[in-house]
């Protein structure tokens, strides 16, 4: 489906879009700087008040965090205030989508956003008077307004190169390989088949870890959609290979990968043509979440859960990721009829941590876990979304405690 030609995608905010929240108009800049400044104030009144009745009372030690507190809280307000005076000086810059006529005032350092009315993908880079024109990409279809003195682009969604010139996009390569499921065409370089939507060998091959959030929200909804089959597709392999005691990052690593793969899954349901094609990659990830489960307490059992630097461990927002996915699904009575989705729980794990001081007063937080019904619950919480997963783990030789063996009946 070519964005912006037929179903619009659905404009809820999702966790990706909720976390990594940009301000587009001087309006949004200056309302991010005035809550940096009442983050400050909050800290200095309240904390102001600790001192006072620390001091009544002699807590010298409670004192001396207060004012550290108060310091911090001070930093917030000034910085608040540099933030403020230059979302207040900096100008605007209009922005005219090439396909609906519709004018965007934003920020002159947007470099990017979507039309408000047609919500196509608008790139004015860092112009001041941006003047755009919008263009096809040639092999997937999107719609992008892009500078009219832009020489090239690459494109988001299917990764083609290309090269303008009179409003019109080229393919910058002529070299091309063959889709491996259907025999089209294909540029080298693309990450999928515009005609039957395979991935192609350089779209398996991309760490998705390396994407940052900024090129993951430029996406289309039916791109999301792919890069969650990439992220699936090379979650699994990875897995079924032996387990290193050691290498607890590489099962941290694989629970990154599950992250950026519900993340995607919800970006791709903002399109109702997508909920089938999702709900199928879904059950995919089901399998790999259950094996990295598998293989992160196999690790953790190999370790006698020695301590770990906290910067290796993942937030669990996945989740809740996935369950916003889920709920989408169901809305659709078709999905609702033909799949059955099991829940995800959350606290799985819950680390321990301490600091340990070295030279020159620098410090590192290490954390691990010391209850062994903890990394029971991985076993159990995998043996309750796939006995099959569970299965192959035991293939492999990683061994679950002796009262989880057994898959579920």
């Amino acid at each position: 489906m070519s964005e912006g030609t037929t179903a619009k995608a659905s404009s809820g905010t999702t966790h990706l879009r909720k976390r990594e929240h940009r301000d587009l108009t001087k309006g949004d800049a200056i309302k991010a700087a005035l809550e940096t400044i009442a983050i400050g104030i909050g800290l200095v009144a309240l904390l102001g008040v600790g001192i006072w009745f620390a001091t009544r009372a002699g807590q010298a030690c409670f004192t001396l965090v207060a004012v550290i507190g108060v310091v911090v809280g001070i930093i917030f307000m000034i910085v608040g205030l540099v933030q403020l005076v230059i979302a207040i000086i900096r100008p605007n810059k209009a922005v005219k989508c090439p396909f609906c006529a519709h004018v965007h005032t934003v920020g002159d350092w947007v470099a990017w956003l979507y039309c408000q009315s047609c919500e196509r993908l608008l790139l004015p880079g860092k112009s001041r008077r941006p003047s755009l024109v919008g263009v096809t990409c040639p092999h997937c279809g999107r719609s992008i307004g892009v500078g009219a003195d832009l020489p090239s682009v690459v494109c988001d969604d299917c990764n083609l190169s290309m090269s303008l010139a009179d409003g019109q996009a080229r393919p910058a390569s002529t070299e091309r390989v063959a889709c491996t499921k259907c025999g089209a065409a294909l540029d080298q370089a693309v990450h999928f088949c515009a005609q039957c939507g395979e991935l192609t060998p350089e779209g398996s091959k991309v760490d998705v870890l390396a994407i940052k959030a900024d090129s993951r929200l430029r996406k289309s909804p039916k791109a999301s959609l792919r890069l969650a089959e990439t992220a699936v597709q090379n979650l699994v392999p990875a897995l079924l290979n032996k387990v290193e005691p050691d290498k607890l990052q590489s099962a941290l690593k694989c629970l990154q990968v599950v992250n950026v793969a519900a993340e995607s899954l919800e970006e791709a349901v903002r399109d109702e043509a997508n909920y089938a094609e999702a709900a199928r990659i879904l059950t995919r990830l089901d399998y790999g979440y259950a094996l990295a489960l598998q293989r992160l307490g196999a690790v953790l059992m190999a370790t006698q859960r020695t301590r770990y630097e906290d910067k290796d461990l993942p937030a669990w927002d996945w989740v809740d990721v996935r369950q916003a996915v889920v709920q989408k699904l169901v809305t659709s009575d078709d999905i609702r009829g033909r799949s059955a989705f099991t829940d995800w729980r959350k606290h799985l794990i819950q680390w321990k941590s301490r600091k340990s001081e070295g030279l020159l007063g620098t410090s590192t937080t290490f954390s691990w876990i010391d209850n062994p019904q903890q990394v029971s619950g991985l076993f159990e919480e995998a043996r309750l979304l796939s006995a099959e997963a569970v299965a192959k783990a035991e293939e492999l030789g990683w061994k679950a405690p002796a009262a989880e063996t057994k898959p579920a009946a």
